[in-house]
């Protein structure tokens, strides 16, 4: 061939790639492998970080984290959760503010296999989290191809958002997975059919399946029985891609009786799983028990200026500040490091894929991105937080979204790399590589290493009162009364200790219980021998021990600032220090034998372990 007809060649493809959708060239001008080899390295990759350590990384166990764990194991084991209701189903009333169900039925498998312990709380949390990796990819392919797919599995693969909320067992945590099923769903029944799709692979060929949108509406009410935001996010988010492609779904109902079957049999099954729990939120208000203490229209300081609140709520979600650095400090819900919820590089991305989106309107995936972009503050922007700035855990349902606008840019960017010189592209290609090697080798660190040694971190997850009970549990003999002090970091230490201490749940009920008020919790200061107080609240509970005549060795739990009191009123024995990663005493375990003339004793020296 002549060096002309080679050019004009060459001119020809050019022209054929210009005139496809960016996110469609890379398959058309090169085909090859490396999209499903950057899902591996993107599923190794994601596994990997989000397993490594996580029984004691983070070092503790969050309060929340502590609730689902232990109203698993009371259903595994009796039938009822700790408050004595069998198999509940819209909330367990577990700490008195009534959490959602679905993570804890997700817990039961893990806890009939490894115990209750705080490996076990967490891996429904990292399993949703890896589960999240192939599910981006088969909506990114069948939106915008398969480069979108691969590089949206790996950016969530290595979102700091998505790894952080992945390692811990919160029941906000499923949220991304939950968000993101019903849409593929919705793909996989035929609904958004042919016509603006990226490849002819992007979208199906066949009529819309009836008994497939069934099951797709079933799965879907279902996924609203997590965490109360992610009930704002689904309906609000499948409303307004209905909305925004509202021609596709004209024209799907004029098929009949396929199109207008299918969309029936959807709208059914939504209505038998997610209407009841729609029902029990309009009628009975103790599901809404926590809510009601965050919601801003329940704040005198934000009663007087409601929607202006509500406004300035939902636009600070898209705050750059917010997204791609870290404002508070690091807590179990939050980053260390500087880290935000994306990568500072995300920022080019996301702008990169609004571009495109804008260049792109008639794109079958741009309006059900921006219905996902639209609905993801509406899980918190109703609610009150930390220094009013955004929650990430009730903003969570959006992440997979924004993730995927974030693939369609780097989709974007990579194909005006592709038409550009080889000198371009391997510069390009090499920056672009440093960038995401340095900053994610950052985050691992940020996340694995110095994150767990932070102080903040130790006290918000209750590090001291694992360590306290870990050691209990090894305490030869056993004592016979234990006190302590609920003036812990955590506010509800009774939850962590059953846990820690992997309680009987059989014993929990037949136990005399003294349950009070705290907050809107429920909270216990006494199960079994285990009394829980304020500073030295415990003197009436200890002279009814006194007068009992019995020989009991009593073991206290209390705060450093607390035990010069309780050494001088008891003259106890100190047996062991817990300290946070700084060396700061941060609780003290110490004990005393009541003798059968009730006289205090010291008791025999004892070594911790």
């Amino acid at each position: 061939m002549s060096q002309e007809r080679k050019a004009a060649a060459r001119d020809g493809i050019r022209r054929n790639a210009a005139s496809q959708p960016a996110a469609a060239r890379l398959e058309t001008d090169r085909p090859s492998r490396w999209p499903t080899a950057v899902l591996l390295v993107a599923l190794v990759l994601g596994s990997t970080v989000r397993l490594w350590g996580i029984g004691a990384q983070p070092p503790g166990l969050g309060q929340d984290e502590a609730v689902t764990a232990w109203n698993a194991w009371c259903l595994l084991k009796t039938g009822q959760d700790s408050a004595g209701v069998h198999w509940p189903i819209f909330y367990s009333r577990c700490t008195g503010a009534n959490h959602s169900t679905l993570y804890i039925y997700l817990l039961l498998p893990f806890e009939m296999l490894g115990g209750m312990n705080v490996v076990t709380a967490r891996l429904p949390s990292v399993v949703a989290g890896i589960a999240c990796i192939p599910l981006i990819y088969y909506l990114g392919r069948r939106l915008f191809g398969r480069p979108a797919g691969a590089l949206a599995a790996l950016l969530l693969a290595t979102n700091p958002w998505m790894e952080h909320t992945s390692r811990w067992g919160h029941e906000a945590n499923i949220c991304p997975l939950l968000a993101m099923v019903p849409l593929a769903l919705m793909l996989w029944t035929g609904f958004w059919r042919e016509g603006a799709a990226a490849t002819p692979a992007a979208a199906p060929t066949d009529a819309p399946r009836p008994l497939r949108a069934l099951a797709a509406g079933l799965l879907s009410g279902v996924c609203c029985y997590g965490y109360p935001a992610v009930r704002l996010f689904i309906p609000a988010m499948l409303l307004l891609a209905v909305a925004l492609t509202w021609r596709q779904w004209r024209d799907l109902l004029r098929r009949r009786p396929a199109g207008a079957l299918s969309v029936a049999a959807f709208i059914l099954g939504l209505a038998l799983t997610f209407g009841p729990l729609v029902y029990v939120h309009l009628t009975d208000s103790r599901i809404n028990r926590r809510g009601t203490t965050q919601f801003l229209w329940n704040q005198p300081k934000y009663k007087s200026h409601l929607a202006a609140n509500l406004a300035w709520r939902y636009v600070a979600h898209f705050d750059p500040r917010n997204l791609f650095r870290q404002v508070l400090p690091p807590s179990i819900s939050r980053m260390g490091g500087g880290f935000g919820w994306f990568h500072p590089y995300g920022l080019v991305l996301m702008a990169a894929g609004l571009v495109w989106m804008l260049r792109r309107r008639s794109h079958l995936g741009v309006p059900i991105l921006l219905a996902g972009l639209l609905a993801y503050p509406l899980g918190d922007c109703l609610g009150i937080t930390d220094a009013g700035i955004p929650h990430p855990l009730r903003s969570s349902p959006g992440a997979g979204y924004l993730v995927l606008i974030e693939a369609v840019g780097a989709v974007a960017l990579l194909a005006w790399a592709v038409r550009r010189s080889r000198a371009v592209r391997l510069g390009a290609g090499a920056v672009s590589a440093a960038v995401f090697v340095a900053s994610n080798a950052l985050l691992i660190h940020a996340l694995l290493v110095s994150y767990n040694r932070d102080v903040a971190v130790s006290r918000d997850t209750n590090a001291d009162l694992r360590q306290a009970a870990e050691w209990m549990r090894t305490m030869t003999p056993p004592p016979d009364a234990v006190f302590i002090s609920a003036a812990q970091p955590a506010h509800l230490p009774y939850l962590l200790m059953l846990v820690h201490l992997r309680y009987d749940p059989v014993r929990w009920f037949a136990e005399p219980k003294d349950f009070v008020p705290f907050l809107e919790f429920d909270a216990c200061r006494k199960f079994g021998k285990y009394n829980f107080y304020y500073g030295l609240e415990f003197q009436a509970e200890f002279d009814r021990l006194v007068r009992s005549g019995r020989r009991n060795t009593v073991l206290f739990v209390v705060s450093p600032q607390d035990y010069p009191a309780l050494n001088s009123t008891f003259h106890v024995t100190r047996l062991l220090e817990v300290r946070d990663p700084a060396g700061t005493i941060t609780m003290v375990l110490a004990a005393t034998v009541l003798n059968p003339e009730g006289v205090p004793q010291a008791p025999r020296a004892q070594t911790a372990r």
